[in-house]
């Protein structure tokens, strides 16, 4: 009987302690939340340093590992290794806005929308699936139809372009030409540079007669195609 009383204090026991680490998890990872929220990456790197153990290897943590992951390729193999084996979690659902992010970034249009689509389909009603279906709209508005503005004042002669991206990757700057002749802007190209040490593949709009020429056409596009730009003199 007094060994039965003690293996029942001791289960007691082991179920307290339990609850206390988990709970001490649960509130470490809601400040490691936190930090992402808030930006605060020196914070988060340093905290999930401090981690020991499997706690490192959780979804939770693998996806705030992701996020402060400066090599974008291996980010990306972190988000597919959370959706694979933790499809049903909100951590899943926002590792797939992040690789939609990368698709889109990337100039990957096709991907990206299949991505929000995926979204929207398996997490129907939640904040990310609105968020989707909004850039999804977005990406539909911009390059499901011809865009009929076209460039006026393009010169041959004009000493100034507006840059629209820089790719190390040629095929990358090849597509975004691609997507701006199918929105009806013919007089793009690109331009082969070795920037710092690094070729570039620069895709060009124009050349203008001015700056400000110039400028106007680079808001235009970023506001109807969501491309920054920059003002370059021609070579």
């Amino acid at each position: 009987m007094i060994v039965s009383k003690l293996y029942f204090k001791l289960f007691i026991l082991i179920i307290v302690f339990n609850i206390f680490i988990l709970d001490s998890y649960s509130q470490d990872l809601k400040l490691l939340m936190n930090y992402a929220d808030t930006y605060q990456f020196d914070k988060l790197k340093e905290a999930i340093a401090k981690l020991k153990g499997e706690e490192k290897e959780t979804a939770a943590v693998l996806y705030l590992r992701a996020l402060i992951e400066n090599d974008a390729d291996k980010a990306l193999a972190i988000y597919n290794k959370i959706i694979e084996s933790d499809s049903e979690s909100i951590t899943a659902e926002r590792s797939l806005w992040r690789v939609a992010q990368y698709y889109y970034i990337k100039g990957l249009y096709m991907q990206s929308s299949d991505v929000l689509k995926q979204i929207i389909d398996n997490y129907p009603g939640t904040l990310y699936a609105r968020k989707a279906k909004e850039e999804l709209d977005i990406i539909k508005e911009v390059f499901g139809e011809k865009d009929k503005q076209t460039i006026k004042s393009y010169k041959e002669e004009g000493k100034f372009v507006v840059q629209l991206g820089a790719f190390g990757n040629k095929q990358n700057a090849q597509k975004l030409i691609k997507l701006l002749n199918e929105r009806g802007y013919s007089n793009v190209r690109i331009n082969t540079q070795v920037i710092t040490g690094k070729r570039l593949h620069l895709v060009w709009l124009g050349n203008f007669d001015n700056e400000i020429s110039a400028k106007n056409y680079g808001e235009l596009i970023k506001q109807k195609l969501r491309i920054n730009y920059s003002i370059k003199k021609a070579n």
